[in-house]
């Protein structure tokens, strides 16, 4: 464990304060760079000035619009500049809560309400990105919006706000003559709402008060090594802290320039395909992507990697072993591991930027940072996490819930390496335990990643009579990739044997969160009908399904009314550990 006394730093206690001295120091150097598309030669540029005279502007319009502190103010729209700009600017006057743009109208409605939304700035009408559409459905649901910002687009047209909504020009906003206000200053109201679920199911919104988010940057900054000269490509959202906070802000604190690529950001379908080029194109010194797009660019972006690049940067998820060889063999450079979380601003551990090839970890702790590691069981810690980025608790319908105080319990598994590097074990609640044997999922996964046929692996547990789970692999061959000898590769890379699977079932698409995190309920859900439908074949059910976030209750629906023993067939499922409802048709 590192001693946090040795790795305090000064803090700016506010997020704008961060920006504005970065925009003293280097005025007139690119800050934001957008893309239209992964080969557009002619990119918007935002300098370090611009950036800061346009928070000022949009700070000012809000409370001129009647927005204060305490208010939440939504932001629908892709990861551009001026999502940025808003982002900061709500934060510095009231609360910002950028939003998942696609999210469906009444999980959408949902959060705004739980947010206690007064304010929302939103993507104006586009063909192919429905956000505005979506905003309109939502605006016929319960929820507390009172004042529309659009952020016009080629297809905006003048538009009557529905009723109980102001409709004001996102244009005017930027182009205000601000004047000076006293901001708030309260270190421990919430600055921000994001929204976080992991890959559980279950939605919660996180607040970050102003010293959190203010020192969440400024931490991911100084564990990354950010130099003034990096040019970083960042395909993560800015409805994500990665995106927000532990890339963008944190590399804008240095001086550094951050590009984004077009409406679609990672989802772009040329970014792929164009990768290198986009990155010899504009002097690319560092991308940063999650895993799963590592994996898809490294089997096939065209062209080489090219020679601007000093590193490679991923977080989100914890990569493989193997990718990180792969991707580090392909470019010649280091590839950093970042390990952050909602909860403590998008920060946590990293490997700096700085040349030098290291052990698979996510890195040291982040300079200010506290990290203990707690015995859950033999052979087992979770990780435990203290610091000035610290969130405040989740926000419910019922108050703030889960105030962590001086600590919080990451539910990672995790060891420090003789170096002093944080490796990521799993989660705790990840872990697979057959017949009391904890097995770790990432054993199973990066066995199978030996394969050179697998491009995604996501290990969960089967439920299962006697050994209570039993480990299931899902794998995505990369196109029409031979996977006749998968299994045998995977049990000659596990060391344990009760680590083996029970089966490799072989799906299209692996389920992720929109920023690449694996879903692992969902393949949990899967494991349940996968074993529902082999305990009951004799039954001959209709279909089997599982909405269920734990996957322990299953939907059977019967295709006539004969007679069917479902007491029996609830005492099977008993002893596999899960209920189910039953519906017949007729």
């Amino acid at each position: 464990m590192h001693d946090p006394d040795e790795l305090e730093i000064a803090l700016h206690p506010r997020l704008l304060e961060v920006i504005a001295e970065a925009a003293e120091r280097f005025p007139d150097r690119q800050a934001l760079v957008h893309l239209e598309n992964p080969l557009d030669d002619k990119p918007r540029i935002w300098t370090f000035r611009e950036v800061i005279d346009a928070i000022h502007r949009v700070a000012f319009s809000l409370r001129s619009a009647g927005v204060k502190e305490g208010d939440a103010v939504a932001i629908l729209s892709p990861t551009t500049p001026d999502t940025l700009i808003a982002f900061v600017a709500a934060s510095s006057v009231a609360t910002a809560f950028p939003v998942n743009p696609l999210l469906a109208p009444a999980a959408l409605a949902q959060q705004l309400a739980l947010a206690r939304a007064r304010a929302c700035i939103a993507y104006g009408p586009d063909p192919e990105l429905p956000i505005w559409d979506r905003l309109q459905e939502v605006l016929m649901l319960e929820q507390p919006l009172e004042l529309l910002i659009e952020i016009k687009t080629p297809a905006s047209a003048d538009h009557l706000a529905k009723a109980g909504q102001n409709l004001l020009n996102w244009n005017d906003f930027l182009h205000a003559t601000p004047s000076a206000a006293t901001p708030p200053n309260d270190p421990n109201r919430v600055a921000a709402l994001f929204h976080t679920g992991g890959t559980s199911g279950n939605p919660k919104l996180a607040e970050l008060g102003e010293r959190a988010l203010a020192a969440g940057p400024q931490m991911a900054a100084a564990a990354c090594a950010w130099s003034k000269d990096d040019r970083i490509l960042c395909a993560l959202p800015h409805f994500h802290v990665g995106g927000t906070l532990a890339v963008t802000l944190s590399a804008l604190s240095r001086g550094a320039s951050v590009y984004t690529i077009g409406r679609f950001g990672g989802r772009d379908p040329g970014l792929v395909r164009h990768f290198w080029a986009l990155c010899a194109n504009h002097g690319i010194t560092v991308p940063s992507i999650v895993p799963t797009s590592w994996s898809a660019v490294i089997g096939s972006a065209e062209g080489e990697p090219p020679k601007s690049l000093r590193g490679a940067m991923t977080g989100g998820a914890a990569a493989p072993a193997e990718l990180v060889e792969r991707v580090e063999r392909k470019l010649g450079v280091p590839m950093s591991q970042v390990f952050g979380m909602t909860e403590l601003a998008g920060i946590c551990s990293a490997q700096p930027v700085d040349g030098i090839f290291r052990a698979h970890a996510v890195g040291y702790p982040a300079p200010g940072l506290k990290i203990a590691l707690d015995p859950i069981a033999p052979g087992l810690s979770e990780v435990r996490i203290g610091g000035p980025n610290l969130f405040l608790g989740y926000r419910t319908a019922d108050g703030r819930v889960g105030e962590p105080g001086e600590w919080l319990r990451s539910g990672d598994l995790g060891a420090f390496d003789e170096s002093g590097q944080l490796q990521l074990l799993g989660r705790s609640k990840d872990v697979i335990i057959r017949s009391g044997h904890n097995i770790d999922p990432a054993a199973i996964e990066e066995a199978a990643y030996l394969h050179p046929g697998v491009r995604h692996a996501a290990a969960v547990g089967l439920p299962d009579a006697y050994a209570g789970e039993l480990p299931i692999l899902f794998v995505v061959r990369h196109d029409n990739a031979d996977l006749s000898d998968l299994e045998r590769t995977v049990e000659e890379g596990l060391v344990e044997p009760p680590a083996r699977p029970r089966m490799i079932v072989v799906i299209d698409e692996m389920p992720l969160t929109p920023v690449g995190k694996i879903e692992r309920f969902k393949l949990r859900q899967r494991a349940a009908v996968i074993k529902s439908e082999e305990v009951l074949a004799d039954f001959a059910p209709a279909r089997i399904g599982c909405d269920d976030v734990a996957a322990r209750a299953i939907t059977i629906e019967w295709g006539d009314r004969r007679e069917i023993d479902l007491a029996r067939i609830d005492r099977l499922l008993g002893e596999i550990g899960l209920t189910a409802s039953h519906v017949v048709a007729g």
